[in-house]
């Protein structure tokens, strides 16, 4: 979460500064306690608590050197502003596997055990002895107090416009409102998502979401870049390290790649401002938190002449709000080409959308011609796609390239594409899934949302029965039944979280519609059905959800990718224009 801090820890260790490590959060009276069997270096970095060595106290920011049957405790700090400490192992713990190519806990799936550490738990370490040098210093190497960030209880993050943050979603109004806002971190936040509460109401420019949900913060699902501010229902989420990378909410700005760092330390109950700066500002950012890392790198490596370059801490930068639309490609009146939008998703994303915010399947196909011309033309610096309903999100790593340059890229090919997609073909396949409707398992969800999050709406106790009314259906819960199983479903995106399916109905008589949970459940059974807007998905595992529910089928994810159209590195069965039946 806070990858500086992370980097830091490494450095000092003695590490590459991407090398495993431990992710600690420290609560008031509940600190943690190792034993180390073997000599080993170490290094604790992040917020500020008292690390003890065999009992004496030793400073952070610091290579600590551990010895035989040694012990580590790691405690206090309650009144200490940040949130989360770092500890780095000389070595790392190269036992612990990678899955899908990290070694970070994912509950149930990758890290240690796939959870998190609990007492008696034991972790085999590599190299991680100290020469013998550092075992007979008597002064452990530390980082000088300039080099030490400055963590507060008052935030300034520097985030880039969009894409959402225009005219069309929010008034002139609102979008100041939301960027002067001092808005507070809520405790409901953790690795997926740092929740924002304020007293304040969002200012929407619309009465709902047209066909992407009833609420003014419903849109049809698109892909979320890395630190986008979600704003889900009324309640703004910067999405982190866990979050999902798509999904049917929209995003009113973009944390700065150099900024996110700071979203690692937020506490609950700590106040963070938004500060709109340019994406070549966002790079300055970046090089800031490179050249504070050397810095760190030039005292491990036994520099006495580090000049003071860069100072991680809060910084703010002048106002500077651009456009969060890059260009609008609109097409001649008489021609039947839909209008493409470029818009901003931070500094290293740049989402594609084509036409109004309507199902069209014809939009999603000229999404796809987009993707399959940039594949063929193998641009390095443009590492992902993240296709749905009608746009697509591409990443790049502004290292590479530049904003502007993808931008070029993807406009040229935009242009070249043809008029209509009415000739164009698409490989796919036709899956049966069973579906147990009105289940249990959703019965019980629903009873948990209303029991801990929101007692009372409209969608509520029965998300059957207000799909029939929503959609004026005669027939109540059983006619809306009849019509989501009456069609095969085209999947038109793969995202969310563990390649969760998009689909929409083929057949339009069955196309209903309906809004997204405000705020959103915290809990889904895997395998539940659920619709928002047109469009519908199967959640692959346990995950948190805004759709309403009416089922429950197989998930199409195998954690360990075995058996027949799954692999290790793709565990997850559908893919873009697959036709899914019941």
């Amino acid at each position: 979460m806070d990858s500086q801090a992370f980097k830091a820890a490494n450095i000092l260790a003695g590490n590459p500064p991407e090398t495993e490590g431990l992710e600690i959060v420290v609560l008031p009276g509940a600190g943690c306690k190792f034993t180390f069997h073997v000599p080993c270096v170490v290094a604790i970095t992040g917020k500020s608590v008292t690390v003890k060595v065999n009992r004496e106290e030793v400073p952070m920011w610091a290579r600590l050197i551990i010895p035989a049957k040694g012990s580590l405790e790691i405690s206090g700090g309650g009144g200490n502003p940040g949130f989360r400490v770092y500890l780095a192992v000389r070595g790392g713990f190269p036992e612990v596997p990678k899955y899908l190519g990290s070694k970070s806990t994912s509950m149930g799936l990758g890290g240690y055990q796939g959870r998190a550490l609990k007492p008696g738990d034991q972790l085999t370490l590599g190299d991680c002895q100290p020469s013998s040098e550092e075992s007979q210093s008597t002064i452990p190497l530390q980082l000088p107090d300039h080099l030490i960030p400055s963590y507060q209880k008052d935030w300034i993050i520097n985030v880039l416009a969009g894409p959402h943050d225009n005219e069309e979603f929010l008034t002139p109004e609102g979008n100041a409102a939301f960027y002067s806002t001092q808005w507070s971190i809520s405790s409901s936040s953790n690795r997926m998502g740092i929740r924002l509460q304020s007293k304040k109401s969002i200012q929407w420019a619309r009465a709902d979401g047209g066909e992407g949900g009833s609420h003014p913060s419903n849109i049809l699902d698109n892909g979320y870049a890395l630190g986008t501010v979600n704003i889900n229902g009324d309640t703004p989420v910067i999405l982190t390290q866990e979050g999902p990378d798509m999904g049917g909410y929209l995003c009113a700005c973009t944390v700065a790649s150099g900024d996110l760092w700071k979203v690692g330390q937020l506490s609950p109950g700590n106040a963070v401002t938004f500060n709109p700066v340019s994406w070549v500002e966002a790079q300055a950012c970046i090089e800031t938190a490179k050249l504070w890392l050397a810095d760190i790198e030039s005292v491990v490596s036994g520099s006495t002449t580090v000049v003071p370059r860069a100072t991680l801490g809060i910084t703010s930068t002048h106002w500077h709000h651009p456009s969060c639309i890059l260009f609008k490609h609109e097409p001649r009146p008489e021609s039947s080409r839909p209008v493409a939008t470029f818009r901003q998703a931070g500094d290293s994303a740049i989402l594609v959308e084509y036409g109004q915010m309507k199902l069209d399947f014809n939009l999603r196909a000229r999404v796809h011609a987009l993707e399959t011309e940039a594949h063929k033309r193998k641009v390095q610096g443009i590492w992902s796609f993240a296709p749905c309903i009608r746009s697509t999100m591409c990443h790049f790593d502004p290292a590479i390239i530049s904003q502007d340059e993808v931008l070029k890229l993807l406009v040229e090919i935009e242009i070249s594409l043809p008029d209509t997609m009415t000739d164009v073909e698409f490989p796919g396949r036709k899956i049966t899934f069973p579906i147990a409707l009105d289940d249990q398992w959703s019965h019980e969800a629903l009873q948990r949302y209303m029991s801990t999050t929101r007692s009372k709406a409209v969608y509520l106790p029965s998300n059957i029965d207000y799909l029939a009314r929503n959609n004026d259906l005669e027939g109540g819960a059983t006619e809306a039944l009849q019509k989501l199983v009456g069609s095969s479903w085209l999947v038109f995106g793969v995202g969310f979280y563990l390649a969760c399916p998009f689909l929409v109905p083929i057949d339009p008589r069955c196309r209903l519609v309906g809004q997204k949970m405000n705020p959103s459940r915290t809990y889904t059974p895997s395998g539940a059905v659920g619709i928002a807007g047109p469009v519908a998905a199967i959640y692959p595992v346990v995950s948190p959800g805004g759709y309403q529910l009416f089922g429950r089928t197989l998930p199409a994810w195998q954690t360990w990718g075995k058996g027949e159209d799954f692999s290790p590195d793709r565990p997850w069965l559908l893919r873009p224009f697959d036709q899914v039946g019941c």
